[in-house]
C-alpha cells in the first residue's frame, strides 16, 4: 500500500469519525436543516393527499420503511385525509412551531414534534427520520388535524356581533320575513330550523309591528361578562337601554371556519316599549 493511499484512507476514516461523533453516534441536525426536513416532508405529504396518490411520497421515504410498506398501504393509512379532500399545501407558506427540542431516540432516529398555527383547525405532527448515508430519511409520520380552540374576541368585536345580530333580527321582524336572517345564522342552527319556524318563534313581535331598528342608535350593556362555554360558544347576555323600557337579549355564537355565527337568540321587550 502506498503512503498516498494510506493517507487517503486515514483522512476518510477521520472524516467519518467527525461526522458521526464519538463511537459513531448521530448528531441532531442544525435548526435550519430541521426546518428544511419538516418543510419538505409536509409538502410531500400534502401533495400525496391532494393527488390521492402516495407513489411520490413513497419514493422519498427511507429504504428501511420502503421495504416494509407500499404506496397503496400509505394511501390506506391516510384515507381519512384523502376522503375529506384536505388541502394541506397551504402549510408550505407557514412556519411550524416545535413542541419539543428535536432529539434522537433510543434507536438513533431523529424525532421532531410540532404544529402549524392554522385556523380554524390546528395541524399537529410527529416526524421520525433515520440517517441513510449522509441524508436523513423519513421512517415515520403522524399528522393530526383538529379544530383549534377559539379565543374570546375583543369587547369591540363582541359589541359589533350583537349589533349586527339585532339589526338582522330587526329587519326580519319589520319585514315579517326571516329568509335573510336565516342565511346568516350558523349551519348547526340551520339544520334545526327553517325561515318559517323562525318567523313563528318571533310572531309576537311581528304581530305588534315592533320596530327594533331604533336600537342601532344605542350601545348594548352586558349584564354578564361575555365568555366561552364548555362547547367554545360565546355566551352573551345584556340589554339595550331603550325607553321607556329595556330590550333584553341572550345570544350564542359558534365558530365556523374562522367566523362567529349566531347559534341562538332570545329576546324580551317589556310591554311599555311596544308603544309606537
Amino acid at each position: 500500500m502506498t503512503m498516498t493511499r494510506f493517507r487517503t484512507i486515514l483522512a476518510a476514516v477521520m472524516f467519518l469519525a467527525i461526522s458521526l461523533g464519538p463511537a459513531g453516534a448521530q448528531q441532531v441536525p442544525a435548526p435550519d436543516q430541521i426546518h428544511s426536513l419538516v418543510k419538505a416532508t409536509m409538502l410531500d405529504f400534502a401533495l400525496a393527499v391532494k393527488a390521492k396518490d402516495f407513489t411520490g411520497f413513497h419514493k422519498n421515504i427511507a429504504k428501511f420503511w420502503q421495504a416494509r410498506t407500499s404506496s397503496n398501504e400509505l394511501a390506506q393509512i391516510f384515507k381519512s385525509f384523502i376522503d375529506q379532500e384536505m388541502d394541506l399545501t397551504v402549510l408550505d407558506d407557514l412556519t411550524p412551531s416545535l413542541a419539543n427540542k428535536p432529539a434522537l431516540n433510543s434507536q438513533g432516529w431523529l424525532v421532531i414534534e410540532g404544529a402549524y398555527p392554522t385556523k380554524p383547525s390546528a395541524v399537529d405532527f410527529i416526524l421520525k427520520y433515520k440517517k441513510e448515508g449522509f441524508d436523513w430519511k423519513l421512517v415515520g409520520i403522524e399528522v393530526n388535524v383538529a379544530p383549534s380552540r377559539p379565543t374570546l374576541p375583543s369587547d369591540e368585536t363582541i359589541k359589533e356581533l350583537v349589533n349586527a345580530t339585532m339589526l338582522d333580527l330587526a329587519i326580519a321582524i319589520k319585514a315579517k320575513d326571516f329568509k335573510g336572517f336565516y342565511k346568516k345564522i350558523a349551519s348547526l342552527w340551520k339544520e334545526q330550523t327553517t325561515p318559517e319556524a323562525l318567523a313563528e318563534n318571533f310572531r309576537s313581535f311581528t304581530d305588534q309591528n315592533l320596530d327594533l331598528t331604533v336600537l342601532q342608535a344605542l350601545d348594548p350593556v352586558f349584564t354578564k361578562a361575555p365568555a366561552l362555554d364548555e362547547n367554545d360558544w360565546i355566551i352573551i347576555e345584556g340589554y339595550y337601554p331603550s325607553e321607556p323600557s329595556r330590550t333584553y337579549f341572550a345570544v350564542k355564537y359558534l365558530n365556523e371556519q374562522g367566523l362567529w355565527k349566531l347559534a341562538a337568540v332570545d329576546l324580551n321587550v317589556t310591554p311599555d316599549s311596544l308603544d309606537e
